[in-house]
């Protein structure tokens, strides 16, 4: 799953994109540049993962149960 990280030390900020964007929604919004002075004072570090969304949510031509299955695969995977 590719990610992309935001500073090297500090508490970590696990960060999901809305809807069917990926992982460098928030690099090609700015907002890193606009929250790295705050999550660096507040000793963040910043990750952005890519959703499943695209795959599972908004693929009209998955079926129900398969959707499921792949949501919970990822949140398995993300929080275990």
């Amino acid at each position: 799953m590719p990610l992309v990280a935001y500073g090297h030390a500090g508490q970590p900020l696990l960060m999901f994109p809305t809807a069917a964007a990926d992982y460098l929604e928030y690099e090609r919004f700015i907002w890193w540049m606009r929250s790295s002075h705050s999550s660096k004072a507040a000793g963040c570090a910043r990750t952005p993962l890519t959703s499943v969304n695209r795959y599972s949510l908004l693929n009209e031509q998955m079926p129900a149960n398969l959707k499921a299955e792949l949501l919970t695969r990822f949140d398995r995977y993300v929080y275990r």
